[in-house]
């Protein structure tokens, strides 16, 4: 069986996902033959959020067209169209996000699948499965984890079998859809290492502080201990029945470092764990033992404020971490408490910083604005808390309640949103009709929150005059950005 993977990726950033990788490689093992369409590098309408970034100074520009790495003019459909005719494929997998859920059904249109059945897969076909199988181009979709039942569904279309009674899949047949099953999660350790072949090239380079990297991509586990309320971890806790949150045995993770460090060239490591610093913390100093040995490159992480311990600091520093990002989302206590599900304090977030700077680790915050409830005064609490942490860079987004999550019930629930609200990219806007604060505003303040940060307090009205666009304030930002938007001076 010949499978077509598709990745609707419009960020213009290279990136590998595991999900797909992961899949790969299993339907390799298993005797088929897989390749991949990516749009990653094909240009949509809308700018890339980087150079957004790039332009206010929040990160530092980087030379990745010397590495050709850059988005092209391209018939989109015409060329996937090509993909699909060289490659004949016996099915057409897409992975998809509840963002780019819409994006792949309507790449489809008037593509010529040849009765080639199509199947979708990801977060949004798991935490809204309804609605995924609706879509008349769609055959199928997984709900949950792939590997097995994407397996087991190549079988079934290679041999001719009956594919309505796969757990995991939902499937189509003669009107009525046939809704399976879950099978128990996948034991991380049997699965194959991450098949990252057909990817291309332009996948690892990625920038680091002006620097263009190498870059691979890992995870030690899978889910997260945590139940933020804009997260769908615990939507899969639930389905899973608390048996989602899994770890890899660390040796076997050493050994898939290793192979992608020599077959591939890597000079970084960036570790997906939603939540890495949770580990105990006897694995932790196993796992940091066999990486200096073994590895010995500088990686990235992501944790909360309250994982990061003195100790727990002191390893990640000796095993090579250069820099960890860090969810503040919220300077309220109250907020991040009732509304993020979030429960530690400002005291928490503020050593976390401290211990990461003392160590010479580079330290990213991450904020969200447009919370239910939040005011104006509340998103300069977080403006406060994030100056006075002095990260090295920021990253932002509306909040974005996605399907599967608790807060999207929250919205629905408080009419801050209508139920069939669509799913926009997370630097668009707000979809929330919140009472407390103008979707006009919160624009406004997410386009100067870097310069609140970064401009001294007396400076805060003519910041202002930008955030509200009054007159003339096309070139006070620009001159404002010039002097006081680059986070990495």
């Amino acid at each position: 069986m010949k499978v077509l993977f598709v990745w609707m990726n419009d960020s213009g950033e290279g990136t590998i996902p595991l999900g797909i990788s992961s899949l790969s490689a299993y339907l390799k093992e298993h005797g088929h033959q897989t390749s991949l369409f990516d749009t990653t590098f094909c240009k949509y309408d809308k700018g890339v959020m980087r150079e957004y970034r790039e332009k206010i100074g929040i990160v530092k520009r980087a030379d990745l067209e010397s590495f050709g790495v850059r988005q092209e003019e391209v018939d989109i459909q015409k060329k996937f169209q090509e993909s699909i005719d060289a490659f004949q494929p016996g099915l057409i997998a897409f992975s998809a996000t509840s963002y780019a859920f819409q994006l792949g059904v309507d790449l489809l249109h008037e593509i010529n699948v040849k009765n080639i059945p199509v199947i979708f897969g990801g977060p949004h076909s798991t935490v809204a499965p309804d609605a995924s199988i609706a879509p008349e181009q769609i055959d199928y979709i997984c709900v949950g984890e792939g590997e097995g039942a994407l397996l087991e569904l190549c079988n079934r279309l290679e041999s001719g079998g009956d594919t309505t009674n796969i757990k995991n899949i939902w499937a189509k047949k003669e009107g009525k859809v046939f809704k399976n099953e879950l099978r128990g999660p996948v034991d991380l350790d049997t699965l194959p290492f991450i098949d990252v072949s057909i990817f291309s090239e332009k996948h690892h380079f990625k920038p680091f502080v002006g620097k263009v990297y190498r870059i691979g991509y890992m995870e030690l586990s899978r889910g997260c201990p945590y139940n933020c309320t804009f997260c769908m971890a615990r939507y899969l806790k639930e389905t899973y029945e608390g048996q989602y949150y899994r770890r890899k045995n660390e040796e076997r993770v050493i050994d898939e470092l290793l192979r992608l460090k020599n077959e591939y060239n890597i000079n970084m490591i960036r570790f997906w764990d939603e939540t890495f610093l949770a580990i105990q913390i006897e694995r932790l100093e196993k796992f940091a033992k066999l990486y200096k040995e073994k590895i010995n490159l500088p990686f990235i992480i992501g944790t909360r404020p309250e994982t990061i311990t003195e100790k727990k600091v002191a390893i990640i520093k000796d095993m090579g971490c250069v820099a960890v990002s860090i969810g503040i989302e919220s300077g309220n206590e109250r907020i991040r408490r009732e509304i993020l599900d979030r429960k530690y304090t400002n005291e928490h977030i503020i050593r976390a910083f401290k211990l990461t700077k003392d160590a010479g680790i580079r330290r990213s915050s991450f904020i969200i604005i447009g919370i239910p409830t939040e005011t104006r005064e509340n998103i300069f609490e977080t403006i406060e808390i994030t100056r006075k942490v002095k990260a090295d860079s920021l990253g932002m987004s509306y909040l974005m309640p996605y399907p599967g999550t608790k807060i999207r019930d929250y919205c629905i629930q408080h009419g801050y949103l209508e139920e069939n609200a669509p799913i926009i990219d997370k630097s668009d806007g707000s979809t929330l009709n919140l009472p407390t604060i103008s979707s006009e505003e919160l624009k406004g303040l997410f386009e100067t929150f870097y310069l609140y940060l970064r401009a001294p307090k007396w400076m805060y009205p003519l910041i202002e005059m930008c955030e509200k666009k009054e007159p003339g304030h096309e070139k006070l930002y620009d001159i404002l950005i010039s002097r006081f938007g680059n986070l990495q001076k």
